[in-house]
């Protein structure tokens, strides 16, 4: 028989010192590059999702990597940019990024794998929602791609963030 159980709130104060035993720090407060570490940790989640066999957790953390990762290629100013702030489409993204921009102009084979991986994401997932509910349209999510090469996704997921993870500053 398991004791009763009496809610505590989790959640710290972020003026609190970390005084816990083996804090989860949430609050980006606490991080020098708060985007790179927020990446990050999506892309690690993706990765564990994918060794662990959790399809839908895995590809939403994907997703949510790919967008989070253009955003960051645009620099902290995206943020004053209502439009591309709360956008969620990925081809609008790459779009908004420019002709000239070093991640699309095709110059290089991670750069060339890297665009046409989150142009696959985007056909598959326009929305944004595919992997976020259990339901799309009525219909079971992602219901259209049914499996993913975890080999390939692990490689893609790998250069996608590698490519990112060296140019996000902020």
């Amino acid at each position: 028989m398991r004791t009763k159980l009496i809610f505590e709130n989790p959640f710290g104060d972020p003026n609190d010192d970390h005084e816990t035993p083996d804090p989860l720090c949430l609050a980006r407060v606490n991080f020098d590059l708060p985007m790179a570490s927020t990446i990050e940790e999506f892309y690690v989640t993706a990765m564990l999702a994918i060794d662990n066999n959790l399809g839908q957790a895995a590809f939403f953390n994907i997703r949510q990597l790919a967008e989070l990762s253009l955003k960051a290629l645009f620099g902290p100013t995206y943020q004053d940019d209502r439009k591309l702030r709360f956008c969620h489409d990925l081809d609008e993204l790459l779009a908004a990024l420019g002709p000239g921009h070093d991640l699309v102009t095709q110059d290089d084979e991670d750069q060339d794998v890297i665009v046409g991986f989150i142009r696959k994401i985007a056909e598959i997932d326009p929305k944004g929602d595919e992997g976020r509910y259990p339901l799309t349209g009525g219909q079971p999510s992602l219901s259209r791609v049914c499996h993913a090469e975890k080999d390939k996704l692990r490689l893609y997921t790998g250069v996608l963030y590698e490519y990112v993870s060296k140019r996000v500053t902020w």
